[in-house]
């Protein structure tokens, strides 16, 4: 049986896998407001794991490198050696929360997806784009010795100032945005108060204003243009996340579609790529589920 993890940038979720399976009763969703990743794990094993565990696998929203892994949007360092000193000298295995969605894809039902524009079906590579507290982006690549996703920071890249909404918002940010500066849940407040003169809003309270939802769905077509290109990503686009969840009901997808597609070279490929919704809240854990059962 092994520990699995899903942490975001507000968010620890936290289930028990068995032969590459979530066992559903093993779900949790930790208290806000801690970020010692120890004490969390000690709650968990008080109410669920009284078994044992025989190795961890977390996917986390940051880039491992010398043997931690140090969260990107919250004050919160994974330490392998933290871990077992909490379950044991036990394998733990800490990745990229791209790689765990990108294996989770591959493990989702037809209820899990909604489909939001462009054909029904792709052919090829996916893209994975999570819009949640940050950005990222990862390509799931199927192949004969299955499934290969490689990690990434892909909110990090510049984002392409290619219509005149953007070029006025990189002048408001010093000249310059990164993708995520715009794509996100922390972006809102600011998209907010620069495009409509409020303070302090987040969620749905930003995204009502048609300046805010006219802006993300500028910058959302030429993100995912370029990323299916990088990545010839020819397969689908499929959005995860709570930003995505919530851009779903409030973008016209139809426009989003052609603008990403556009007049330029390859409009006829990126024409073919569908874009989907993730409705699965716990597809990076179903991504940990099973690289753990490939480690037993």
């Amino acid at each position: 049986m092994y520990l699995i993890g899903d942490i975001g940038g507000t968010s620890v979720r936290l289930a028990l896998a068995q032969a590459g399976q979530i066992l559903p009763d093993t779900l949790w969703r930790a208290p806000a407001g801690t970020e010692d990743f120890r004490a969390i794990l000690a709650q968990y094993r008080a109410v669920y794991a009284s078994g044992d565990i025989e190795g961890v696998a977390i996917a986390a929203a940051g880039a491992p490198r010398d043997g931690l892994l140090p969260l990107t949007n919250r004050a919160m360092v994974l330490d392998p050696e933290e871990i077992r000193a909490e379950l044991g000298q036990v394998p733990v295995t800490l990745f990229n929360d791209m790689v765990g969605q990108g294996y989770g894809l591959s493990r989702l039902g037809p209820d899990g997806l909604r489909h939001l524009a462009g054909p029904q079906t792709g052919q090829g590579a996916r893209l994975v784009v999570n819009i949640g507290t940050g950005l990222n982006a990862c390509v799931v690549h199927e192949g004969p010795a299955g499934t290969f996703v490689p990690p990434s920071e892909a909110g990090n890249v510049t984002l392409p100032q290619v219509t005149d909404s953007l070029r006025a918002l990189a002048g408001l940010h010093g000249g310059e945005v990164v993708a995520e500066d715009v794509i996100s849940g922390r972006a809102l407040p600011w998209l907010a108060k620069v495009l409509a003169e409020r303070d302090n809003q987040q969620g749905a309270d930003a995204l009502a204003h048609a300046a805010v939802q006219r802006v993300i769905a500028d910058a959302l077509a030429a993100y995912m243009r370029d990323m299916v290109l990088c990545h010839m990503a020819t397969g689908g686009i499929f959005l995860t996340g709570g930003v995505s969840m919530a851009l779903a009901d409030v973008l016209d997808w139809t426009e989003v579609h052609a603008a990403m597609v556009g007049g330029r070279a390859y409009a006829d490929l990126l024409a073919r790529v569908p874009v989907t919704l993730v409705t699965d809240p716990h597809v990076a854990l179903r991504g940990c589920a099973a690289i753990a059962g490939a480690q037993t």
